[in-house]
C-alpha cells in the first residue's frame, strides 16, 4: 500500500483556442496530384468550439478536438458522425500556463533547476523541492534544535503549503518521480515523490533506533490558509472565506514486510502528531510507536507517513475494514479481500469510491460509456483467471469516510471479469480494466448532474482471488478515466410564447384571435435542425383540446411555431400548452412546463371623458410646443393602456394596467392653431376601442383663415346677374371706371382673413 501525499486540484478551466490543423488546408485546392495527396493527409485534429471542430470532422471523416471542451480533467471530440466523445479523467492530465496561457501536459518527471532546487517537468500546481541546502544535523537531537529550511512548497501567489525540515538537507537523489534525501539525518533518509495532484513525503527509518524517544519535527507554513487540528487527529486548511481547501490526515507508519497475496505493507501502526501553534507556522511533532520501531518482527527500513491531500470536486478514496484514516491522498484504490486479517480477527475487506466531473455530459443521451482503471496488482496469483468486480451507484464519499461509515452502495450497474496486473501470469501484465457503465452515466446525465458517483467492489468479498489494486487519480500515470460516447437530444424549449400580440402578463398570455400562433425555441447541442410538438390543454378540465401540432424543421435556436386550426379554441376560455422537440432521431425525454394562454376577442369601451384645465375646448390658450395635461376616464373594465393621437399623427401607448380612476397625461401641441385629441383603449390583448376625440385651441385668439399657405387678395368683385339699371363705380383710385350691368360691384382690399360683406344694394 503506498503513502499518502499533498495534493491540489486546480479548478478545470476552459479555455477556447483558434483551430489548429496539421499541414493546413489550402493545398485541398491545388490542382497537381501531388497536391491532392498532401490534401488527403491533412486534416483538422483540433478546432476552436464544438461547432467548427463538427465542420472540420466531416470534412476529415475523423474525430477532432474542440478545444473550447477542454478542462484538467476532461477532453471533447466531435466524431466524423456528429457524435461527441468525452474523456474524464479522475486527476489532471494538463493544465494552463500562466506564462504562455496555453494547455501543457502534465510531466512529474523531476530535474534540477538553475537555482539548485528540483521540480517536475510540469506540475498542475508549480510544485518545487529543495536541492542541497546548509548542513545535515548530526543527530535526531541536534535536528531539533537546527533552523529548519524548505523543503517541498505546493501552490502559488496567495495559498502555499509549505513543509520544512530541521537542518540542512544533502542533495537529493533523482529516480523519475522521486527525490531521496539519503541521511537527511544519520539513520534516516527523507523522501518526496511528485504525484499527478501533489505531492507524497515520508521518512524512511533505516535502521532501529539506539534509544527510545524517537521524534522529530516538522515545521509547516500555510501561507493564505489557516490550520486547525481536527477531533481525528487531522489538520484542515481553511482559506479567508473559511472554504476547506485542504486536510492532513492523521499520519500511519509501516514496514518493509509486504504480503504476497494483496501486495500490501500489512504490519502497520499508529504516529502520534502533536500540533504546536506558533507565530505564522506551525509544528509538527511526529512522534513514531516505540513498541513497534523495537518489536523484533518489524522488518526495516520503516516509513512514516504524515501526509496532506487538497479536497476538490473531483475526488477519490478507498476505505478498508480496520483503517482509521483518511484514504484519499493515496496513488491507488484497493477493493476486495486481500487475504489478511486485522487484530480482531476481521479481514481487510476494500471498496473504493469516485466522485466525477460530469458537467460536459449533462442532459445527454448516452451512447456508450467505458470506466477504465489500471490494474497494477491482483490477488489471483494462484490460477491466473479473469475474476469479476462490481461498479455501482453510491452517494459521495468524502475524506472522513472510513469502512465503518462508508458511502452507501444503492444499485450494482455494471460487473466486469477484466483482471490484470499479476507478474506471475503471462497473460495478465499491468494494463487497464473495463467495464460498461453506460446506464449509471446516462443516469447521472438525464439528472443534470455536476458530479457522478460511483463505489467499485469485489463481486465476492470472501474471494481472495477477487483481491485488485489500481491507480489512484493522484497516481503519476494512467489515473482512473471515463470514456463517454454520445449525443444530445434536442433540449426542451426556452421561451414558449402565445399570441399575437405576444404579450405575457406574469407569465400568462392573452391572444386576439381563435387561430393564434403557438411559438418555443429550441436548441440542439448538436447543431441538428429540430421541430416542436405542441400540444394544448383546456385549463379548467386539464383535457387535451384538438390534435397535438408539429411545426415545420427549423435550424437550432430559431423559432419554431404552429397556428391553431379554426374550430379548436372559444373565445373566453383559458388553455395552457407543453411543447417538446425532435432532431429527426432523437425526441426529448419529457415535455416543456405550461405556458398559459386565454382568448379574449373583443374590443373594450371608448374612454367615457376627456378634459383638461390646460387646453379647455371652448378657449385660446397658451400655444405651440407648451405641454397641458389631459385627464381621461377609461371605462369601467377590459383596458391595460390608453393610446392617444394629436391630428391623425402617430398613436402613443400609456400604460395604466387595468387601474380603475382618471388618467392623466402630458401632450404638447405641436404648433398653434385647433387641435383634435384622440383617445382609444386597448385591452391585455391588443384589441383597440372606438376612438373618443376632444377638440381645443391652442395659441392667442383671432381670426381663424386664411389657412397656412392662403395668399390675400387685392381686390374682390362681387358680381351679380344685371338687371336692367346700371351703375358705375369706381374700383381704383386713378383707374378708369369700369361699368357692369346690374346691380353694381364693390372693391375690398382684405389685409387678414376675410372681410366679406353679404350681397345687398350699393350703399
Amino acid at each position: 500500500m503506498s503513502s499518502g501525499g499533498l495534493r491540489f486540484i486546480a479548478s478545470s478551466l476552459a479555455l477556447a483556442l483558434a483551430a489548429t490543423l496539421i499541414h493546413g488546408t489550402s493545398d485541398a485546392f491545388a490542382a497537381s496530384p501531388q497536391a491532392a495527396t498532401s490534401a488527403k493527409r491533412s486534416a483538422a485534429t483540433q478546432a476552436a468550439d464544438i461547432p467548427s471542430a463538427r465542420v472540420a470532422a466531416r470534412l476529415s471523416g475523423k474525430r477532432v478536438e474542440a478545444l473550447s471542451e477542454r478542462t484538467e480533467t476532461s477532453t471533447t471530440w466531435v466524431n466524423k458522425n456528429g457524435s461527441l466523445t468525452t474523456e474524464l479523467t479522475a486527476g489532471p492530465v494538463r493544465f494552463e500556463d500562466e506564462a504562455t496561457g496555453e494547455w501543457r501536459d502534465v510531466d512529474l518527471d523531476l530535474v534540477s533547476g538553475s537555482d539548485g532546487s528540483i521540480a517536475p517537468k510540469a506540475h498542475p500546481r508549480g510544485l518545487k523541492l529543495a536541492g542541497k541546502t546548509g548542513s545535515r544535523a548530526t543527530s535526531l537531537k541536534s535536528a531539533q534544535a537546527a533552523k529548519p529550511t524548505d523543503l517541498v512548497t505546493l501552490g502559488k501567489g496567495d495559498e502555499q503549503i509549505t513543509l520544512q525540515w530541521k537542518g540542512g538537507l544533502p542533495t537529493p537523489k533523482l529516480n523519475g518521480t522521486r527525490a531521496t534525501y539519503v541521511n537527511a539525518v544519520p539513520g534516516a533518509d527523507v523522501v518526496v515523490e511528485a504525484t499527478r495532484t501533489g505531492y507524497e513525503q515520508y521518512v524512511d527509518i533505516q535502521q532501529r533506533p539506539a534509544a527510545e524517544g524517537y521524534t522529530y519535527t516538522l515545521p509547516l507554513k500555510a501561507k493564505g490558509l489557516k490550520v486547525k487540528e481536527q477531533a481525528d487527529g487531522s489538520l484542515l486548511f481553511t482559506d479567508r472565506k473559511n472554504k476547506r481547501r485542504a486536510v492532513m490526515p492523521a499520519p500511519v507508519m509501516w514496514d518493509a514486510s509486504v504480503d504476497k497475496a494483496s501486495g500490501e505493507h500489512t504490519n502497520r501502526a499508529k504516529v502520534d502528531m502533536k500540533v504546536v501553534q506558533r507565530k505564522g507556522a506551525v509544528d509538527l511533532v511526529i512522534t513514531p510507536d516505540a513498541k513497534f520501531l523495537g518489536a523484533p518482527g518489524t522488518k526495516y527500513p520503516v516509513t512514516v507517513d504524515p501526509s496532506t491531500s487538497s479536497l476538490s470536486n473531483v475526488f477519490d478514496t478507498y476505505v478498508q475494514q480496520g483503517e482509521t484514516v483518511d484514504g484519499s491522498n493515496d496513488v491507488e484504490l484497493d477493493l476486495g479481500n486481500p487475504g489478511t486479517k486485522n487484530a480482531d480477527g476481521t479481514p481487510r475487506t476494500a471498496q473504493s469510491f469516485i466522485s466525477w466531473n460530469t458537467s460536459p455530459i449533462q442532459d445527454a443521451l448516452v451512447l456508450d460509456a467505458k470506466l477504465s482503471l489500471w490494474n497494477f496488482h491482483s490477488g489471483n496469483n494462484v490460477d491466473c483467471k479473469a475474476y469479476p468486480w462490481e461498479v455501482w451507484s453510491s452517494g459521495a464519499a468524502s475524506t472522513s469516510s472510513r469502512w465503518a461509515n462508508r458511502p452507501t452502495m444503492t444499485a450494482k450497474k455494471a460487473t466486469s471479469t477484466e483482471t490484470r496486473g499479476n507478474t506471475s501470469c503471462t497473460t495478465q501484465p499491468d494494463g487497464w480494466i473495463n467495464a460498461d457503465v453506460s446506464t449509471l452515466v446516462q443516469e447521472w446525465a438525464s439528472a443534470k448532474a455536476t458530479r457522478g458517483h460511483m463505489g467499485i467492489r469485489a463481486t465476492d468479498e470472501s474471494v481472495v482471488a477477487q483481491w485488485k489494486r489500481v491507480n489512484s487519480a493522484n497516481a503519476a500515470s494512467n489515473p482512473p478515466k471515463l470514456v463517454v460516447n454520445y449525443n444530445y437530444r434536442p433540449r426542451t424549449g426556452t421561451k414558449q410564447e402565445a399570441g399575437p400580440p405576444y404579450f405575457s402578463y406574469g407569465g400568462d398570455y392573452v391572444v386576439n384571435t381563435t387561430t393564434p400562433t403557438l411559438r418555443d425555441t429550441f436548441v440542439d447541442a448538436d447543431g441538428d435542425k429540430v421541430n416542436g410538438t405542441f400540444q394544448i390543454f383546456d385549463s379548467a378540465t386539464n383535457t387535451q383540446v384538438g390534435n397535438v401540432l408539429v411545426s415545420k424543421f427549423v435550424p437550432s435556436g430559431q423559432v419554431a411555431s404552429v397556428t391553431v386550426p379554426a374550430g379548436v379554441l372559444a373565445e373566453g376560455k383559458t388553455y395552457k400548452f407543453r411543447t417538446s422537440p425532435y432532431d429527426g432521431t432523437h425526441y426529448n425525454a419529457g415535455w416543456s412546463a405550461y405556458k398559459t394562454f386565454t382568448v379574449d376577442t373583443k374590443a373594450p369601451s371608448a374612454p367615457t371623458k376627456i378634459t383638461s384645465t390646460d387646453y379647455p375646448s371652448t378657449s385660446w390658450v397658451k400655444g405651440g410646443g407648451q405641454a397641458g395635461s389631459f385627464v381621461i376616464t377609461p371605462p369601467a373594465s377590459d383596458h391595460n393602456w390608453l393610446e392617444w393621437s394629436l391630428d391623425g399623427a402617430t398613436w402613443t401607448k400609456v400604460a395604466i394596467g387595468g387601474a380603475s380612476g382618471d388618467k392623466t397625461v402630458s401632450i404638447t401641441p405641436p404648433q398653434d392653431g385647433t387641435q383634435r385629441l384622440q383617445v382609444r383603449t386597448v385591452d391585455k390583448a391588443d384589441n383597440r376601442s372606438e376612438a373618443a376625440e376632444y377638440t381645443f385651441h391652442a395659441g392667442p385668439g383671432g381670426f381663424n383663415q386664411p389657412s397656412d399657405g392662403d395668399r390675400t387678395a387685392r381686390r374682390l368683385i362681387w358680381w351679380r346677374k344685371p338687371t336692367a339699371a346700371s351703375t358705375t363705380r369706381s374700383h381704383s383710385p386713378g383707374a378708369a371706371p369700369t361699368r357692369m350691368p346690374g346691380r353694381g360691384f364693390r372693391s375690398v382690399t382684405s389685409a387678414l382673413g376675410e372681410l366679406r360683406s353679404p350681397p345687398g344694394p350699393s350703399p
